[in-house]
Formats: C-alpha cells, structure tokens, sequence
C-alpha cells in the first residue's frame, strides 16, 4: 500500500505531501419434435441462407458506428457543464448530472448503460448516502459532514462554507483536466476516492488507528504509524485524512492547496492503475494546484521529512535554473523518487508535466494509458507526443526559458 502523509515546512510553512508510496454465442435452432394433441402448430424451419446458416443462427450485424455518441453508447449531459457537489442533506438531481453523461438515443449500443444509469439513481438516493456516512461515523466515532463531487466523496470536520468551497476546487480542477484531457486522468468516482479532513490532532491519531487496524493494510508497519503521528496528513491512492489546524493560516497555506493536491495524487493514481512515474505524480498532482490558485506550493517526500524552501514564483525559478545551467537533464528527473529532492527538482518536476500539458492536451491524455501499460516515461512520452524524447525537452528549454510561453 502506498501512503501520502503531508508535512510542515518549519522554514517557509509549506505544506507537503508524503508518498511512503455480452458475450453473446450462437444458439442452435431447436429441432421440433412430432405434434400431439393440444400442441400449437409446430413452425417450418426458417430457410437456410446462402452462407450455410439458418437466419435465426445468424449473428447480429455490428452496430453502424455512431457520431453522436463516437459508438460509445453515451451522450455528454448538458450538465457536464456545471459544477457538481451533493451534500448528505440534499436532494439528488437526476443521475446523469452526477455521471455527466446519458445513454445515446441514437444506436442500440445506449442500451447497455442504461441499466448502469439506474444504479446510479438508486445510490443517490438520500437514505442510501445517509446511511454510507453514518456506518464510517459510527466506525470512527466521529461526525463529519459529507458530500460527494463526481470524482471524489469529501467527510470533513470543517464549517460548511470551508466544505463547499473546497468542493468547488475540485470540480474546477476537473473542468479544466476534462476540457484539455478528456477523462483521461477522471477515472475515479466518488465510491473509490475518499478525502477526510479532521479538526484536531486526536481525531487525526484515531483516523490513523483506524486505517492501520484496516486488514487490507497489513503491510504498514510501526515506522509507518510513527512518521504518520509526525505529518499533518496521510493518504494512499484511495484515501487522503488531512489534519486541518496544521494547514490553515498561519501554520499553512490553507486546507484548499493540500486538499488540490491530495486530490491530484489519486486522480493520476487512480488513471495509471497505480503505475504512475513519482515525478508525473508528483508533477502532475501541483499541476493540478496551479490550475485554480496563483502558483503550488506542496511536494511530494517518501519514508522521510524532507523540508525545503522554495521561490514564490515557480516559473522563474525554472528559468533562472535553465540558464545558469542548474537545471537537471530529461532522464535524470525521470529517475527521482521523492527521497532527498531539492525544491528545484520538485519545481521541475512540476514544470516538464505543465508543458506536456500546455503543448498538446489529447496527447498529455495518452500518457495514463502508457503508464497504465508499464512504460517508461521516456517511451511513454515519444509515443505520446510522437517526437523524440530530446526534441521534447529542447521544446520545453525553449518553453521555460520564456516563462514558460
């Protein structure tokens, strides 16, 4: 199991994020047996066709392919478009606002999600939810209150403007992901990825209790339970339990830029099957956080503190780096695993996945499923971006070089 725990930089109040890292056949035609007394008229077999089979042996022709739905079998709901947050005490909307899509109207294949457009209504409904929230309360001993975004559920200890707000991040962050990804990097939903963010240290200490106790995280051991104990918050690629009055002014920079970045973390996880790079994950996870505040400033440690100091503006931190030649090479970033790292190389880590970004949203789109597969990141971003690795990297000198335009 890999574990996210987030730090406090003692030097500049930085927060950081620790990694402890149908199938259908063909059915024979029945032969009719002899007629009896009270039996309805036994039908002629149908003639064969001129390919040997009977037509009702015949299989189905292909569905003819589909614009409308691009032969998915789904349509974009018009309410893709607006944000989406349901807290328990709400009424549901319909289905397709929490999936964003309906079933296509248009092709047979619509007929296979509407069953899944169904479920999804029954999971909405308001006792359903209410009772999910009420079994981790008792379980925990604490009282939350939940909501759900389509990506994410959130149970947080805060007040409910904070909640909301923090919400609205989230679908921010994937509005922006899905106008220039797709849903490449939007495949978690809010039955897989949780985030919890509690009031105080004790019921941080129980929610940690809690997660060791858990049998599927039997692999964690005491010097996981004691670095956890140290951080303001700690999470794997399902979960993140944030400790809100270690992230808050002044000790922080506020709960928004952890929760974006934890949020971030299991997203590219979830997207890669878990195989993701650390410096994508970690680049990827403040690319993330710049998309809806002025500049990042979490990072991503493993198995150790690891405080370092960084530059308010990032984008001119890469470029001064680039020109005294301080900046590390392309395949030397791919190689770092978050022990020991410099703010220069969280720094660039962010700056290489912003450009992959910025440059071509459909192929930075291609990269979970090339991660997903085992890829190296060099392989997964020539074949991605259909250039050499070296011709990507002169691009992004250039790129950075310009404050990054």
């Amino acid at each position: 199991m890999e574990i996210r725990r987030v730090l406090r930089s003692s030097t500049c109040t930085r927060a950081l994020v620790m990694s402890c890292l149908l199938i259908s056949g063909l059915l024979a035609a029945e032969e009719p047996g002899p007629a009896t007394p009270g039996d309805a008229p036994v039908q002629p077999k149908p003639p064969a066709g001129d390919d040997g089979l009977e037509i009702a042996q015949r299989p189905e022709p292909p569905p003819a392919d589909c614009a409308p739905c691009n032969n998915t079998g789904r349509a974009v709901s018009p309410s893709l478009k607006l944000l989406y947050v349901l807290f328990e005490n709400e009424e549901a909307p319909p289905a397709e606002a929490s999936l964003g899509w309906l079933p296509c109207t248009q092709c047979v294949r619509g007929k296979a999600h509407i069953e899944r457009l169904e479920a999804e209504g029954k999971r909405l409904d308001r006792d359903a939810r209410h009772k999910g929230y009420a079994l981790r309360e008792k379980q925990l001993g604490m009282g939350f209150i939940d909501f759900e975004t389509r990506q994410v559920t959130g149970h947080f200890q805060t007040s409910p403007s904070e909640a909301r707000g923090t919400a609205l991040l989230f679908e921010q962050v994937a509005q922006k992901l899905r106008a220039r990804t797709g849903a490449a990097f939007l495949r978690g939903t809010p039955e897989d990825l949780h985030i919890a963010v509690v009031e105080n240290e004790a019921n941080y200490l129980k929610y940690l209790d809690y997660v060791a106790a858990d049998p599927s995280n039997k692999d964690l051991d005491e010097n996981w339970k004691a670095l956890a104990k140290k951080t303001s918050s700690f999470g794997s690629r399902n979960l993140t339990v944030i400790r809100r009055d270690l992230v808050v002014p002044p000790k922080g920079f506020g709960l928004g830029h952890v929760a974006v970045f934890s949020f971030g973390q299991m997203l590219v996880r979830q997207s890669t099957e878990n195989k993701v790079p650390l410096w994508f994950a970690g680049g990827f996870s403040s690319l993330c956080e710049s998309l809806v505040f002025a500049a990042p400033v979490c990072y991503s440690v493993r198995y150790e503190q690891n405080e370092v100091a960084f530059e308010a503006d990032w984008t001119k931190a890469i470029a001064q780096a680039l020109n005294a030649k301080k900046a590390r090479q392309w395949a030397t970033v791919f190689t770092l695993d978050e022990v020991g790292m410099s703010a220069l190389d969280y720094q660039q880590c962010w700056a290489i996945a912003k450009y992959l970004y910025e440059r071509d949203g459909l192929a930075f789109a291609k990269l979970p499923g090339l991660f997903a597969e085992g890829k190296s990141s060099a392989d997964a971003l020539s074949e991605a971006y259909g250039q050499k690795l070296d011709q990507l990297e002169f691009g992004w000198m250039v790129w950075a070089k310009r404050g990054g335009k």
